[in-house]
């Protein structure tokens, strides 16, 4: 018997990628406001002041948004460009070169340092910072830029989990330059008008207490071409009710941490 040869299908096309599209405000919420605005001191690093400080600042590294749901939770680099263990007891850093500050006084737009980078992780030792990373803080002897762009971490003991627990903190691996922190030793940052200047991807623009908080697109953004929105409003908003009611009338764009009957109504209209 002779076998006829089946031929093999053509591959069907890969569907061409959307396109992003810029512009628009992302509008989102908060259940309760802002409590303590220098972003080094705030013990609980509650949810409210997680939004504000990813709009503004940059970490050394990120969770990979991508893979959120997987069971490896990995990390990726953000602001470094690199990160290495020189020995048990030293960390090694190197920060992206394209990093600038947001263009506002007094800063004025200036490049990103190691030093900025030193200045900052001393600085969330000597305020004595409070909560979860305090434990990971007590294994960190100190910071030290060791180049223009590279950054050494020295630990008084092994410390593996230091890029988990420190380089992607919310609470302290973000970067502050020091002329905008406030008069005093520990160059406070609690007024968001004049210290809150980073390298993130919006500026901060206003606060309307207990009302809601604003940002600006930063165009000067070291990940080209983002961010694609043109601003974020977080608005305050306590009650599940209202939330709800803000959400499906299209005064939010999107909808937190909803309960199961709250998720069953939108599915059903």
């Amino acid at each position: 018997a002779t076998l006829a040869a089946t031929p093999t299908p053509a591959p069907s096309p890969t569907p061409a990628a959307a396109k992003p599209k810029y512009g628009g405000v992302l509008r989102t919420y908060v259940p309760w406001d802002v409590l303590v605005w220098d972003l080094q001191k705030e013990p609980g690093q509650a949810y409210p002041m997680q939004y504000a400080q990813t709009a503004v600042f940059s970490r050394l590294l990120q969770w990979d948004h991508a893979k959120a749901d997987s069971c490896g939770n990995p990390l990726v680099l953000n602001a470094a460009e690199s990160y290495t263990y020189l020995n048990d007891r030293t960390m090694e850093v190197k920060l992206r070169p394209d990093i600038r500050f947001h263009d506002k006084p007094p800063v004025n737009g200036r490049a990103a340092t190691a030093a900025d980078v030193a200045f900052s992780f001393n600085r969330a030792k000597q305020v004595a910072i409070s909560g979860s990373i305090t434990p990971a803080l007590k294994y960190l002897e100190k910071v030290e830029a060791s180049g223009p762009l590279t950054v050494r971490f020295l630990f008084n003991s092994p410390y593996s989990m230091a890029p988990m627990t420190l380089l992607a903190s919310n609470m302290v691996s973000f970067i502050l330059p020091p002329e905008a922190g406030g008069p005093g030793p520990d160059k406070d940052y609690s007024n968001p008008d004049k210290n809150w200047i980073g390298t993130g991807p919006f500026l901060f623009k206003e606060w309307r207490p207990g009302v809601k908080i604003v940002f600006s697109r930063n165009p000067n953004y070291f990940k080209k071409g983002q961010p694609y929105l043109d601003g974020l409003e977080v608005i305050t908003i306590p009650d599940a009710g209202t939330q709800f009611a803000a959400f499906t009338s299209g005064k939010l764009d999107m909808l937190l941490r909803a309960a199961g009957p709250i998720v069953e109504n939108i599915r059903s209209n």
